[in-house]
């Protein structure tokens, strides 16, 4: 049993295949009736689709006559909503910002911002014992109290 050509149809009937899938195609509709059938819709859509398809879009007779005095009548008045009210709005909400920088800066004076509000002074350092564990005969020996016990890897100080 043949393949079927129905993925082939619509290229068939457009005439969008190379000649060998022509000829293909041609001799596995005159086989297969199942694959005939679909050519002969493919056909009837391709047809319908060029004789339908100029007339989408197209105005009905008189109807552009009828709609462009609304349109040019919707295209005259002013805008009307909010959106007509946000320059404005825009436009106050700067001016009332520029108003209060300038209200700041006639009546603060002058203005210095302090670092640090307290005096700056030595700092306080004192010192800190840190304990050093170092090795005499084989044993640690930890400075602050003398005692030695017995340790492996600390360094040998005698």
């Amino acid at each position: 049993m043949d393949k079927h050509v129905d993925h082939l149809l619509t290229a068939y009937v457009h005439r969008q295949l190379t000649r060998a899938q022509r000829s293909e195609v041609a001799r596995h509709i005159q086989r297969c009736e199942d694959c005939r059938a679909a050519l002969v819709r493919e056909q009837e859509l391709a047809s319908d689709i060029s004789v339908y398809m100029p007339q989408v879009g197209q105005p009905r007779r008189g109807q552009l006559t009828r709609l462009w005095p609304t349109i040019w009548r919707e295209f005259s008045l002013p805008p009307v909503g909010w959106s007509t009210h946000i320059s404005s709005y825009g436009l106050a909400v700067a001016i009332m910002v520029l108003f209060v920088f300038a209200a700041s800066a006639l009546f603060s004076g002058t203005a210095h911002a302090d670092a640090a509000s307290f005096g700056i002074g030595p700092a306080a350092v004192s010192a800190t014992f840190t304990p050093v564990i170092a090795q005499r005969n084989g044993e640690c020996v930890h400075p602050a109290n003398g005692i030695a016990h017995p340790h492996r890897g600390a360094r040998d100080i005698e």
